[in-house]
């Protein structure tokens, strides 16, 4: 299932903002099917909802770096600091709502971010609320009822001129609505909108998130070797470009056989990660995995091995686990999340 959406012909990827696009496309397009399929459940485990919000905040202040554009803050610290939640989709509901407002405001406008509380219905419960305001060009009435479909872009010439995939927002409702949320907008064109956004959050015990979330120490990027497992062209191309982009040396195998054959010709330690596709023709990645922890070499049951699927279900994570996998990271996946996976500690 997971190649036949990549398999679509583009035009030769170039590089910048033409490869941006095509990795949110795919991306996006691979979230849309796989929340359609069925295949995203919320797992909600201990976060602390006020570093979220400052990871958030950081992130925007990353948006606004050379634009001239005012951020004004007004959070309501919660009593509990400590909620069950999906800490990752969670960023991501914000991200899409406040990478729209730096988009579509202009230099000179404001973005308002805005947390609350309610009550929830039972007293371990509360409604957390988000609210991202800004004085950007807005959008019509008839185009704000649709803009949680899939695709929606309003065709006129203030929004046009922006470049995106019509996908995020409807991404956006369908992660709030997993979360057992609300979302609401409302819009005036050439004046600026807000976006509401209520969870219904458990609150949770901190010291099990201290215990459960103790970051370990991250290796380097710079001049890491990884062998890359991927037979989709597109796929391995903006791959490699990321982790280029952060210093790493990248060589692909276009199946499982392959990459078998190269990690055995090469000296050992040649390698520092691979990067393992599961669906490949040929030998899969289960397969390949295995027939590199079998190898009679000193590196063989050492070099780190990321198992890259669409298929993000328990019983798969515990399959990767099995064959021999370190850790598993599952598509679509973002850039942050690419370089994450490789840099984390192998277990």
């Amino acid at each position: 299932m997971e190649k036949s959406i990549c398999s679509v012909t583009f035009p030769t990827l170039l590089s910048g903002q033409s490869s941006d696009y095509l990795l949110s496309l795919i991306n996006d397009v691979l979230d849309i099917s796989r929340i359609e399929s069925g295949n995203i459940s919320y797992d909600p485990e201990p976060v602390n909802i006020t570093a979220v919000t400052d990871s958030v905040l950081d992130i925007t202040h990353g948006f606004t770096i050379n634009r001239d554009l005012q951020l004004i803050v007004h959070r309501d610290e919660p009593e509990t600091h400590y909620v069950l939640a999906d800490e990752v989709r969670l960023r991501e509901i914000l991200i899409n709502i406040i990478s729209n407002a730096v988009k579509f405001t202009h230099d000179g406008g404001r973005i308002t971010f805005e947390t609350f509380r309610k009550p929830g219905t039972a007293p371990d419960n509360i409604i957390f609320g988000y609210r991202i305001s800004d004085t950007g060009i807005g959008m019509s009435k008839e185009f704000a009822s649709h803009i949680f479909d899939e695709f929606s872009q309003e065709n006129s010439g203030a929004r046009t001129q922006y470049q995106g995939t019509g996908l995020g927002m409807a991404i956006t409702k369908r992660y709030v609505e997993l979360m057992g949320g609300t979302i609401t907008v409302e819009s005036t064109k050439g004046k600026g909108t807000t976006f509401t956004v209520e969870l219904p959050l458990t609150l949770a015990d901190p010291i099990e998130k201290r215990e459960a979330y103790t970051a370990p120490v991250q290796k380097r990027t710079t001049d890491l070797h990884v062998l890359m497992a991927e037979d989709n062209d597109l796929n391995a191309e903006i791959a490699t470009m990321l982790l280029e982009d952060e210093g790493m040396h990248v060589t692909r195998a276009a199946d499982g056989c392959e990459v078998v054959e190269m990690f055995k010709s090469h000296p050992a330690s040649t390698y520092d990660v691979i990067l393992m596709d599961i669906m490949m023709p040929v030998m899969n990645g289960y397969e390949a995995t295995q027939a590199i922890r079998n190898m009679n070499r000193p590196d063989a049951g050492k070099v780190q091995i990321v198992a890259m699927t669409a298929n993000a279900f328990a019983e798969d994570v515990v399959k990767c686990k099995e064959a021999g996998m370190d850790s598993h990271l599952p598509k679509p996946f973002k850039a942050d999340q690419l370089i994450a996976s490789i840099i984390a500690p192998k277990n």
